[in-house]
């Protein structure tokens, strides 16, 4: 866990506290009793009143106990449940069903084909509206690594994309249309007033790719549509918690081309605090009206 996302995570549980309630911090291997394979470190739990969790784990095994902890009457903030629908070619499919404001994407299936065999993409996708130059994404995991994203202009790029994909191992991949405009970040906490947005620093991306689209032009667009379209992708999914990045079009339409349970909020954190402890505080109401 990096010690942006152990920030939000301290900076809740100090307002909880504060507030009179019972807070315990807890790690990963305390959930799970000999967890293994923790590929991004210890992640931390907290504990609110012995009957709600707010999480930021993603290990497999962790997000079984927590579900097994849901079952239990635990209520869990992001459920377990809506972190495992945030994998990218689930949350695609999701969102063209309940026609979330994104690109035109499809998921590709590459299970069950041989690296070695040729890969003739028209029988494995329809492309529809499909048209290039596409983003070709890594299905089955969020972006780790720079090859997990990757911009192509033709067919033949795609093509080698895919196979490097499935020799790596990776099951699924997801097809995005591009679209041209600003990339703006986005922050919030559904069913409270709580959303952050800002321009991305196009020069200093994770992995280079914020570059493409060139500067920011700053169209003007409709900010209440933007909160609107991230409140009903954060609805679809189920993760109440959540972060993102969009392209505003020239005429101000938004297209959600990333999102994610829990960021760090570094740059809007005390106000994401405030509203993370407001969400918490409707669980637990919840929980006590099941018991009333």
């Amino acid at each position: 866990m990096s010690d942006k996302d152990m920030a939000i995570i301290e900076a809740v549980a100090s307002l909880m506290k504060s507030e009179g309630y019972i807070v315990e911090m807890i790690g990963e291997d305390e959930l799970i009793d000999g967890l293994s394979d923790k590929s991004d470190g210890q992640a931390w739990n907290v504990v609110i009143a012995s009957n709600v969790i707010f999480s930021m784990a993603r290990h497999e095994e962790v997000l079984s106990r927590l579900s097994i902890l849901e079952n239990n009457g635990c209520a869990v903030v992001n459920p377990s449940s809506g972190v495992i629908r945030c994998r990218r070619d689930v949350q695609t499919s999701i969102f063209n069903k309940r026609c979330v404001a994104t690109p035109i994407s499809s998921v590709v299936s590459l299970n069950g084909i041989n690296p070695d065999d040729e890969l003739p993409i028209e029988d494995v996708v329809a492309f529809k509206d499909l048209v290039f130059p596409l983003w070709v994404k890594r299905g089955d995991a969020c972006a780790q690594v720079s090859d997990d994203v990757v911009f192509v202009e033709n067919q033949e790029q795609l093509e080698s994309v895919l196979q490097r994909f499935r020799y790596r191992g990776i099951s699924s991949a997801v097809l995005s249309s591009h679209v041209v405009g600003d990339l703006v970040k986005f922050y919030g906490v559904e069913g409270t007033d709580f959303f952050y947005w800002s321009y991305a620093d196009v020069n200093h991306g994770k992995f280079g790719l914020e570059r493409i689209n060139g500067l920011q032009k700053q169209f003007p667009f409709d900010e209440k549509c933007l909160q609107s379209a991230a409140d009903e992708a954060s609805k679809a999914v189920g993760v109440p918690v959540y972060g993102g990045d969009a392209i505003i079009t020239e005429k101000g339409a938004v297209r959600i081309i990333d999102f994610n349970d829990w960021p760090s909020f570094s740059s809007c954190r005390d106000d994401a605090a405030k509203a993370i402890c407001e969400r918490i505080k409707f669980e637990i109401n919840i929980l006590k009206n099941k018991i009333q």
